[in-house]
């Protein structure tokens, strides 16, 4: 839900207690899909014009 709400991934790691931010990226990449989606799109629109 943090991630979904913009949080970055520092945050959340150190306020769930994980010892680095690689164990939460590891634990929760999966949430991030549709973040990288968007993110194609959005250079799609930046470099083309599409939508």
């Amino acid at each position: 839900m943090l991630l979904a709400e913009g949080v970055d991934l520092k945050t959340i790691s150190g306020t769930l207690g994980h010892s680095s931010l690689r164990v939460t990226a590891d634990v929760y990449a999966h949430l991030g899909e549709p973040a990288k989606n968007e993110a194609a799109d959005a250079i799609g629109r930046a470099l083309w014009g599409e939508r």
